[in-house]
Parts: C-alpha cells; structure tokens; sequence
C-alpha cells in the first residue's frame, strides 16, 4: 500500500467519491461555524454532528475545539449507521489526550484511542464515572505534527494504523459492539487553541 492511501482516500473511490463511505468530511466551511450547523460531504444518517462535550466549530477548514466542557473531556461525534467499519483521519497532535471516539453510546459511554503523553496512547473504555485503559501502545509521536489514523472495527477486533504502519493488532474488545457512533476527541480548549485539530475524517465500509 502506498503512501498516498493514507493521504486522501478520495483519490482511490472511483467515480462517485464517496462510494463505500457512510461519512465524508473535511471540515470545509466558514470559520466559525459549529459542528452541530455544518454538512459534511456525505453523511448517510443525516444526523451530523452533535457536540457531547464542548463547543466544537470550523477553523481554516478543520475541526477544533472552541470551548471546553466543565470537567474538560470534549467530545463531538456522528452517527454512521455502522458499529462495524474503518475510520480515517487526520489530527494535528499539539499536547496530551486528543484522539477519536469509537462505537460511543452516549456521552459517557465509550471507546476511546488517545495520547496522553508525546509517545504514549492508550485503548480506553468509559464506562459512566470511570475510564479504564484496555491497552497501550507506544507509536513515535511527536508534538505539533499532523498524523493519518486508521482504524478497523470489525465484531469485536480493533486494528490501528499510524501513517500506514501497524500500531495495534486484533485487539479484542467485547463492548459496545452495536454502537454507531464515532468521533472526536480534544481534551480541553487549551489544547484545541494551541493546535490540536483536525483536517478529515472518514467512516467507510470494510
């Protein structure tokens, strides 16, 4: 697989671009506008976005965070009719705990792949009060750079891909398997502020 997969998936769809996809989104619209009152490319559900935690909106044509939520977990995410699917994206990492959200069935029950330290991420469940880390893993990450995940989820195995190299294999997670929504993760506007973002994010079939 080249380098370009990683890219932009877009170049590789054919001709109807989002063909396979069940969300398509770069974020492109007016700086300013929130999450909730954006459109992406393609979104099967037509839910859109909806902001768990935080204020998210656009800025220079990616999602970032404007304001944090009280106990700072910022959360945004859409519904892709699928609990079963890949993700890509890319994110600007700046500081600790930005990441995605996985199979979310409300907001304070989750998946979740995030950072907390420049090398070091960890595979979370939240379950109500309490978040409990599944697995680490130690990709060479490193602040203010952009990076492209992917992400398979297939039953009950997980796969992660960072810049089309392996960082987790058939991981095996039992919860939330029916779950449809995904999404976004910053951990307070100080990192959204500082840089953390991002610039696409897409949910299509396996």
């Amino acid at each position: 697989m080249t380098l370009a997969n990683w890219i932009h998936p877009l170049l590789f769809s054919g001709s109807d671009p989002y063909a396979g996809y069940f969300v398509y989104e770069t974020f492109t619209d007016d700086d300013g506008v929130i999450l909730p009152n954006h459109n992406p490319e393609m979104d099967a559900e037509g839910g859109g976005w909806i902001n768990q935690f935080g204020i998210w909106d656009i800025n220079t044509n990616q999602a970032a965070l404007h304001a944090s939520a009280g106990d700072g977990q910022c959360n945004a995410v859409i519904d892709a009719g699928v609990a079963d699917c890949q993700i890509d994206c890319q994110l600007n990492l700046f500081h600790k705990d930005a990441g995605l959200i996985l199979r979310s069935q409300d907001n304070n029950n989750y998946l979740m792949i995030a950072t907390v330290a420049p090398q070091q991420w960890h595979f979370y469940e939240k379950v109500a009060a309490g978040y409990n880390i599944l697995i680490s893993f130690n990709p060479l990450t490193v602040q203010d750079t952009a990076y492209v995940f992917r992400i398979t989820m297939l039953g009950d195995t997980f796969n992660v891909w960072l810049d089309g190299v392996p960082v987790l294999v058939d991981y095996v997670c039992a919860r939330f398997q029916t779950e449809t929504e995904h999404g976004l993760r910053i951990f307070s506007v100080t990192d959204g502020l500082d840089g953390t973002f991002f610039n696409y994010f897409h949910i299509s079939a396996l």
